[in-house]
């Protein structure tokens, strides 16, 4: 991790190894396979954003608009529809939204066969449903009760 947003993603344009000298285990990055061919931001074909913030739209428009390379990206559900003007554009090829987009990716990579069996997001989709089906019933039983409680306080009156 660098701190540096918009302005930390400029910086990769002219070396990502200055920047990322060393990985996690303390590894010299400019020695890994990796970055033999890529060095830098313009010479990426393709990336994929995995984010939880706004990154998406740093990327699309210090990274991927001025160096020059194809993107997507991957963001909580609650994000994804501001990243949809971006993919309706053509800016971002395409867009992974939340636990339903990632359970989607799993039913795409099953089918083609690249993976044997779904993981954990498609299991998490149970879960996930199961919550939403329960907010619909605690909202429709609240609002039940707060009709009978406002026609009690009507015939009171």
């Amino acid at each position: 991790f660098r701190p540096g947003g918009a302005f930390l993603i400029q910086r990769l344009g002219d070396s990502i190894t200055d920047i990322y000298s060393t990985d996690y285990y303390n590894a010299d990055t400019s020695e890994m396979p990796i970055f033999k061919d890529v060095d830098s931001l313009g010479e990426l074909d393709y990336m994929i954003d995995l984010a939880a913030g706004a990154t998406v739209e740093w990327w699309i428009a210090y990274g991927s608009e001025k160096f020059k390379f194809d993107m997507a990206a991957g963001c909580t559900a609650v994000s994804a529809a501001q990243y949809y003007p971006f993919l309706n554009t053509g800016q971002i090829e395409g867009l992974l939204g939340g636990l339903k987009g990632a359970a989607e990716y799993e039913k795409l990579i099953v089918e083609a066969g690249y993976v044997e069996k779904y993981g954990k997001a498609t299991m998490g989709m149970d879960a996930q449903s199961i919550v939403h089906l329960m907010i619909v019933i605690i909202v429709i039983v609240t609002n039940i009760i707060y009709l009978i409680r406002r026609r009690q306080a009507g015939e009171e009156s």
